[in-house]
């Protein structure tokens, strides 16, 4: 998988689903928007269509409810996790990049 394919909101979503767990689409919004949504703007929609993009490249699974409303829960794979783990070691010039990785 090459990670030249990931952009910034993979790298948001990937970091949010490791840091709280499994979450739907519209709980990752809802947790950027409490967060680094302050100071690392995109459109929130891309958080609703990301998750599904980033399952089909194998960095997140997920679980569909069978009955209801059929919510999408996603969850970062090993993969995903190794992804996430080199970015976030990559030199960065961008102040944002340099705030999440001394976290």
């Amino acid at each position: 998988m090459s990670t030249s394919r990931l952009t910034t909101t993979s790298y948001v979503v990937l970091g949010m689903l490791a840091m709280r767990g499994p979450s739907t689409s519209y709980q990752l919004k809802r947790a950027v928007g409490r967060s680094v949504g302050y100071f690392w703007p995109f459109p929130h929609a891309q958080l609703y269509s990301e998750p599904k993009r980033l399952v089909e490249l194998g960095l997140l699974d997920v679980q569909t409810e069978e009955e209801g409303r059929r919510r999408q829960t996603f969850s970062v794979t090993g993969a995903g996790l190794t992804a996430l783990r080199r970015w976030l070691r990559e030199p960065s010039e961008d102040p944002s990049r340099s705030a999440i990785s001394a976290s």
